[in-house]
């Protein structure tokens, strides 16, 4: 179970001469050598973005990732063999196999979870508090996770979940605008939680898809997957398979559009990037791209 969060940090001036391809390159350096933290900004779909608002063009610094240090280790929350939860997993084997931890480890287990929802935000306070250098102030916050355990027996993945009228940023595509998305009720996205709370289930961004239709096997600890055999094991990723591919899309617009009838809400504004820095390394966007 990892703890995903979406961070945006709304910025008293113009980023650009602070967040660059030697800044980053420093920063991974110092955490890389120097903390006790471990880098994952360039890793899966994670990310650091500089942008500004459409409406209104102030600055912000966006941040996505995980907690990596609480997760394939001994110490994590991912369901690695051998460590310290393993030994009390039950599988229920099936077509589709399930996982069940019981007792005193699930429940150190969900306070655990808990506990890491306040560390990846402190995290990503860290993380721009280096970069930024004090030479650009931060005027406000906002934190949301969206893979995570609402309630002890409960997961989101890849998931907001949200109250009506509540702003979330919605993710794109290298160099996209970003949607500020206000969620409404009245779609087919609304869950009760076990603790008598409702919320509407909100999409962190676009998504992936796959280019051909799915054909998926599965033989012992091997999944094949249009074609191709992957081992059931931590850390084995679809990533790499060459039908597998971001869902994309016109607009922010035009995704919104694709899922009204599930998720209604509205567009508040969008966050235009200016620069980023992901696995596909550091980029320019828009106007400052030649810069």
């Amino acid at each position: 179970m990892n703890i995903d969060t979406s961070s945006i940090f709304w910025l008293d001036g113009d980023p650009s001469e602070i967040f660059t391809k030697e800044s980053v390159a420093a920063l991974q350096r110092r955490i890389v050598e120097d903390s006790s933290y471990e880098w994952n900004l360039d890793r899966g779909n994670h990310f650091i973005v500089t942008c500004r608002r459409a409406d209104d063009g102030r600055y912000a610094l966006v941040l996505h990732s995980n907690e990596k240090e609480f997760k394939d280790q001994f110490n994590g929350l991912c369901p690695t063999p051998g460590n310290w939860f393993a030994d009390a997993v039950r599988v229920f084997e099936g077509e589709r196999p399930v996982r069940l931890l019981t007792g005193d480890k699930a429940e150190l287990f969900s306070d655990m979870a808990q506990m890491l929802l306040r560390f990846n935000v402190v995290r990503h306070r860290f993380l721009a508090n280096l970069l930024l250098n004090s030479r650009v102030g931060v005027t406000g916050d906002l934190h949301k996770h969206h893979y995570y355990m609402p309630t002890p027996a409960s997961a989101a993945i890849g998931c907001y979940l949200c109250e009506p009228g509540e702003e979330v940023p919605v993710f794109s595509t290298v160099g996209q605008p970003i949607a500020l998305f206000e969620a409404a009720s009245g779609g087919r996205n609304a869950v009760s939680l076990l603790t008598g709370e409702d919320r509407l289930i909100v999409p962190h961004g676009w998504g992936m898809t796959s280019s051909r239709p799915l054909d998926v096997t599965r033989s012992g600890d091997v999944l094949t997957f249009n074609g191709r055999m992957y081992d059931l094991a931590p850390g084995v990723s679809l990533l790499g398979h060459p039908d597998i591919g971001p869902r994309l899309f016109g607009s922010s617009v035009e995704f919104l559009a694709a899922i009204e009838n599930h998720t209604p809400g509205r567009l508040t504004t969008e966050l235009v990037q200016t620069a980023s820095y992901s696995r596909h390394g550091f980029l320019r966007h828009g106007e400052t791209a030649g810069g």
